[in-house]
C-alpha cells in the first residue's frame, strides 16, 4: 500500500519561504528530509491505524514546519496538522508542536509546546539550558536520530 505522505507544498517553494524566514542553507535540506521522515513514519504507523487515513488514502494527519512562524523566531517549529473539524474554517489545522529546530544551527530539540521555545533541562548541571536532542547538520547525529525516529516524539527525550 502506497500513502501519500502529505499534501507536499512545492519543495522550490518551501526552500524558498525557509531562505526568506532566516533559516542556514545548510540546515535546509537536512531540515527537509527530516519532516519528510516524519511523514513516512506517519505513513507506516497509518497502515496499522487506519483512522489516521482521510476518505482519499492520504494521510489525514501530517507533518509540517509551522506556517504561521515569523523571520523574528529563532527557532522552527514542526507541526502535526489536522483536518479542520466540521463546526471550523475549511483548511488544515496545527495540532501540536512535534518539536523545534533551531534556524542557524540546525539542532533538534523537544518541544516545551505552543510557547515556541525547546525544552528546557532541570539537571543540577545543565538547569535552565535547551536539551539538544540531534543536529541536523551531523551525519551521526541524523543518522541516530532516523533509526530511532517515531511520530509521538519520545527519540526527543535525553538518553
Amino acid at each position: 500500500m502506497s500513502l501519500k505522505t502529505s499534501p507536499a507544498a512545492d519543495p522550490a517553494a518551501e526552500y524558498r519561504r525557509l531562505q526568506l524566514l532566516g533559516v542556514a542553507p545548510e540546515v535546509i535540506a537536512p531540515l527537509l528530509d527530516y519532516v519528510e521522515a516524519l511523514n513516512a513514519a506517519k505513513a507506516q504507523t497509518a497502515e496499522q491505524y487506519r483512522h489516521l487515513l482521510a476518505e482519499d488514502g492520504s494521510l489525514a494527519e501530517y507533518f509540517q514546519v509551522d506556517p504561521a512562524v515569523t523571520g523574528a523566531a529563532k527557532y522552527l517549529q514542526v507541526v502535526q496538522m489536522r483536518p479542520a473539524y466540521s463546526h471550523e474554517a475549511p483548511g488544515d489545522k496545527p495540532s501540536g508542536v512535534h518539536s523545534v529546530v533551531d534556524k542557524v544551527l540546525g539542532t533538534v530539540h523537544k518541544s516545551a509546546g505552543w510557547k515556541g521555545g525547546p525544552a528546557k533541562s532541570t539537571s543540577k548541571a545543565r538547569k535552565g539550558q535547551p536539551i539538544v536532542a540531534y543536529e541536523l547538520l551531523n551525519a551521526d547525529s541524523f543518522g541516530a536520530m532516523l533509526t530511532r525516529l517515531d511520530v509521538y516524539g519520545g527519540y526527543l527525550y535525553s538518553r
